[in-house]
C-alpha cells in the first residue's frame, strides 16, 4: 500500500519515471496469474496514471552504451540491467531519493546510488 500511497502523492513537479518502466508496469499487470492480472484497457489506464502524475525520463540513444558500459564494468547481468537504467535515469533527473522494493539490485552501482535508495516504507 506504501507504494499506491507515494503514487497517489505524486505530481510531475514531484515525482519522476523512467519511462521504460511505463512499459514494465503494462507488461507485467497484464502477465499477472489470475485473478490479479488486468485486461489491456485496464492496465493502459494504470499505465497512463503513472505516466500523468510522474515526469518521464529517459535515457538518450547516445547515452545506452555509456549504461551498457558501466553494467559490463560491474558485471551487472539479466534483469538488474533494467534496474541499472532506472538508476541512470534517476542520476539524470538529479533525484535525491529513487523508491523500490529491490534495494538489493540498486546496491550494485555504487555510492551515489546507494545514497538515494528507499523502499516506500521509508517515505
Amino acid at each position: 500500500m506504501q507504494s499506491l500511497s507515494l503514487l497517489r502523492d505524486a505530481t510531475a513537479e514531484t515525482a519522476v519515471a523512467a519511462s521504460h518502466t511505463i512499459v514494465e508496469v503494462y507488461a507485467t499487470l497484464t502477465r499477472l496469474p489470475a485473478p490479479f492480472r488486468l485486461r489491456p484497457a485496464q492496465a493502459l489506464e494504470a499505465a497512463r496514471t503513472i505516466s500523468q502524475r510522474c515526469t518521464l525520463i529517459h535515457i538518450a540513444a547516445d547515452e545506452v552504451m555509456q549504461v551498457l558500459d558501466k553494467a559490463a564494468a560491474l558485471n551487472v547481468q539479466g534483469g538488474t540491467t533494467y534496474d541499472l537504467l532506472i538508476a541512470s535515469c534517476a542520476i539524470k533527473a538529479g533525484l535525491e531519493v529513487l523508491y523500490t522494493w529491490n534495494i538489493r539490485h540498486y546496491q550494485l552501482f555504487g555510492e551515489r546510488v546507494q545514497r538515494m535508495v528507499r523502499t516506500p516504507d521509508q517515505a
